[in-house]
């Protein structure tokens, strides 16, 4: 920096110094303007944080240099206002750590400057700009209100203007400008109030498109509203009387309209153009009727009513944004309709007149209204507004009527009354830092409150993270504080204590929060305040207990429950006295009615249990019948037989002493007597049956007599076999005895016992029985009777070689009125009571051995003694 001389710079390596000249005609280039009075020297140089340059001047104000777009903004009296920097001179400067700019000047005054509050360039033409593009990295072309077609070296400055001439049909059609923009060719197309025009490079020349009510080819009106190329390089038109497709090849036109309602769309009215994710192309009047176009009837199909529309955007997403006169209005996915855009759970939306849309590189939604520019971010639930402070509108309303994104992600916004606005959305930072948010000067019940040992705060307000008070308490107010140089010194705060407040409430910086009478509770105070002037925000909270009194604290209603449940325990120990007399003497009741009912049943059943026991012993005896007939047959046809032989005799006897042989009457006497003692042996013989028969029908006397075992069970053996025969003549079977001599009398209950063996026996018998009635021919019945002395006692062995006992049934065969045979044909009760005359009668064991298909042993264990 000089005096007079303005800038230089110089060269590290090389050592060589080259001054910057101011030029008029391009501003923004890196200069100072040259001395107007004596002293005029440049007062600092200073580098911010983002790498800006920022100049003081003695007398021009200060100058900042962008080294990225290589321009240079003047703030001072004499230049541009974009901020609140009024002054011409300035004197020093510093940037602090959090990244802000301190300037003082001449006047003792001290000005602060936030660099990475966005700034937005405002730069100044002699026109006003409808519309604008970016052909090259180098032009800027400008539409303009009624001056024509402007196009702008963006390195020097230096603007060509191109108008209509009545005289020269190459010239631009009209001075009204309505739209410009280029193709996927490089073509520029400039819509005007009176026709399309196609810029010739080459020639610096203009086609003409107008329309021609005599030629149906040519545009349907010559007021161009908007121009749009299609993913397939169709060029569409956009009039005031609807919508044209242009055929390059021969340069005429194809005029849409609704057929169903005779209505072109916009006539009359502006027409925006939009294709969506599937290729359809969309028009939407000014006054808000959506049509799309039907591919299969090349017509247009009328979709939904909107509001007042000025422009469209489509996102990367697909969903069709529209700027209208009451806000910002989005599709649904189909683009079946429009609604307001709500931008955030409030349920407020960008209400502002909407001139003008664009996104940026990144999908953000930039929309130009009457006096600022606003962004929603990607997520589309977030703001920010730019404005004064951002270096618009600082002459008054910009009309923000035309947005627009060049291939860079440079933004333009046109602003009336003349110029346009440009930014680099990527250059916007957040703030380096953020701003200190507290809580302060708490009092309690009116009274100032100091942090303490076990105290309501323990460490101060600004560090502590829970308040605790007492249920008389209850009454206290506190302030919130910040400290944020990038913003104003009363900024809102808003706060809530959850739990007690529905909604969030605000105060400012340095203002007073009253709570009174806040019941017993656990709060949490939340308050938060925006960051600098950003949509970010600063939170912090604070716990806040409420101890309720001692009668309704936990230990309290713990003491409350003891009491009650003591209470009720002694209550109800009480009831269930009373209630426990009173069943004890109803249950005495009932247990002697029901005694006397189990009385009254024993009775009945020994009863039963004795007749079945009879029944058993007698249908046992039953069949021994034909058995004991068969043995009382033979001694009685013995007795018959000698009796008759013994008549004869003594009729020959008697002749014989008629004759006087004394010889052979002695013969036949001796004779006669061999005959009587046969009689009586076998009178004897059938006697025994008779008695041994009696014997087992009675009941036994309860003591154990010496008894031949063997000869038992032979009897009882043939005895059963007779019987069977007797019933059943085609029956036979082998009978097979193995009787050990040894063994001698045994003590026993002999007709117990007899009962035991026949049931054996018999049951030996029937097992045969019905194998033989389904075995083949070559089997043989055999049931076998044997005695054995061991080491354990006498056993006493019934086997049959029948089908077998299975496994199953093995277990259950001793229990009482358990049987295999058919109803009708045994009692169950046998083997049960042959299982208790051996076990509790005689202190043996009755055991089975079976198999299947090959027969069943049933042993008798008794003691030896």
């Amino acid at each position: 920096g000089t005096n007079k001389n303005g800038l230089h710079k110089m060269d590290r390596e090389t050592g060589v110094v080259t001054r910057y000249q101011f030029n008029p005609e391009y501003p923004e280039a890196f200069s100072v303007p040259e001395a107007t009075m004596e002293i005029h020297h440049i007062t600092f140089i200073r580098e911010d944080l983002e790498g800006f340059l920022w100049i003081g001047t003695y007398a021009h104000g200060i100058y900042r240099w962008d080294p990225r777009s290589k321009t240079m903004t003047n703030y001072g009296t004499q230049g541009i206002q974009p901020g609140n920097y009024k002054e011409n001179s300035s004197w020093w400067s510093h940037v602090s750590n959090d990244g802000l700019i301190w300037i003082s000047t001449q006047e003792n005054k001290l000005f602060r400057i936030d660099p990475q509050i966005p700034q937005i360039s405002d730069i100044q033409q002699q026109s006003q700009i409808s519309s604008m593009v970016v052909k090259d990295s180098s032009e800027l072309w400008l539409g303009t209100h009624g001056e024509g077609l402007l196009r702008k070296n963006r390195k020097t400055a230096k603007v060509v203007q191109f108008t209509s001439n009545a005289k020269d049909a190459r010239s631009l059609s009209n001075d009204s400008v309505t739209k410009l923009y280029v193709d996927r060719k490089d073509h520029l197309w400039i819509g005007t109030a009176n026709g399309l025009n196609l810029f010739n490079e080459q020639y610096n020349s203009f086609t003409r498109f107008i329309h021609d009510t005599n030629d149906p080819g040519s545009l349907s009106n010559s007021f161009i509203s908007d121009i749009y190329e299609d993913n397939h390089s169709n060029i569409w038109i956009g009039t005031l009387s609807g919508v044209n497709k242009l055929d390059r090849e021969n340069g005429s036109f194809k005029r849409y309209s609704n057929q169903q309602s005779n209505f072109s769309p916009g006539t009359g009215k502006g027409i925006k153009i939009a294709e969506d994710l599937f290729g359809k192309i969309w028009f939407v009047s000014v006054t808000g009727e959506g049509y799309k176009v039907n591919e299969d009837t090349d017509q247009l199909e009328y979709v939904f009513t909107g509001p007042d529309i000025s422009d469209l955007y489509v996102d990367k997403k697909g969903i069709l944004w529209a700027g209208a006169n009451s806000g910002l209005w989005k599709s649904d996915e189909k683009w079946s309709k429009l609604s307001p855009f709500k931008i955030n759970e409030t349920g407020t939306f960008v209400g502002e007149w909407t001139y003008s849309l664009a996104g940026d590189d990144d999908d953000n939604i930039w929309i130009g209204t009457d006096s600022k520019i606003i962004k929603v971010g990607t997520d589309r639930k977030n703001k920010e507004v730019f404005g004064i402070k951002n270096g618009i509108a600082a002459n008054g309303y910009p009309d923000l009527s035309y947005a627009y994104k060049d291939l860079n992600g440079q933004m333009y916004f046109a602003s009336s009354p003349k110029g346009y606005y440009t930014f680099q959305p990527d250059n916007f930072k957040k703030p380096l830092s953020k701003m200190a948010l507290y809580a302060m000067d708490l009092k309690v019940n009116n009274q100032p409150v100091y942090a303490r040992e076990n105290g309501i705060l323990e460490t101060s307000l600004y560090t502590a993270e829970e308040i605790r008070l007492k249920f008389n308490e209850n009454n206290f107010t506190l302030t919130f504080a910040t400290i944020d140089f990038r913003a104003e010194l009363k900024k809102r705060i808003f706060y809530m204590l959850e739990g007690y407040d529905l909604d969030w409430q605000e105060s400012l910086s340095g203002q007073k929060v009253n709570y009174n009478k806040v019941p017993p509770g656990d709060y949490s105070l939340i308050f938060k305040s925006a960051v600098g002037n950003s949509s970010e925000w600063e939170e912090k909270s604070l716990r806040i207990s409420i101890a309720p009194p001692w009668w309704k604290t936990g230990w309290a209603y713990g003491a409350y429950v003891i009491l009650l449940v003591i209470g009720v325990f002694y209550f109800d120990k009480y009831q269930k006295r009373r209630i426990l007399a009173k069943e004890k003497v109803l249950a005495k009741e009932k247990e002697l009615a029901h005694a006397r009912e189990i009385k009254k049943a024993y009775v009945k059943l020994q009863a039963t249990q004795t007749q079945l026991i009879q029944s058993e012993k007698m249908a046992s005896l039953g069949e021994l019948t034909a058995g004991i007939a068969h043995e009382i047959q033979n001694p009685l046809n013995f007795v018959n037989n000698f009796s008759e032989v013994s008549k004869e005799l003594i009729e020959e006897m008697l002749e014989e002493m008629k004759k006087g042989d004394a010889e052979e009457v002695k013969a036949l006497a001796e004779d006669i007597i061999q005959n009587l003692e046969k009689i009586n042996h076998h009178g004897k013989r059938a006697d025994g049956i008779v008695k041994g028969m009696l014997q087992h029908s009675r009941a036994s006397s309860g003591e154990k007599e010496p008894t031949d075992l063997n000869a038992l069970a032979d009897e009882y053996l043939r005895l059963a076999y007779h019987g069977l025969r007797a019933k059943d003549k085609t029956f036979n079977a082998t009978l097979e005895t193995d009787f050990d001599e040894s063994i001698g009398k045994v003590n026993v209950l002999a007709q117990d016992m007899g009962r035991v063996i026949l049931n054996l026996i018999t049951n030996a018998f029937y097992a045969v029985k019905k194998k033989k009635d389904t075995a083949p021919e070559e089997y043989t019945p055999t049931v076998t009777v044997s005695t054995k002395k061991t080491n354990e006692g006498i056993a006493l062995i019934v086997s049959d070689n029948g089908e077998g006992i299975p496994e199953d049934i093995k277990e259950k065969i001793f229990q009482p009125f358990f049987t295999t045979k058919p109803t009708g044909e045994g009692t169950g009760l046998g083997l049960s009571m042959s299982y208790d005359i051996v076990t509790k009668g005689h202190g043996g064991n009755l055991m089975v051995d079976s198999e299947i298909g090959k027969g069943t042993s049933f042993r008798v264990m008794l003691p030896s003694t």
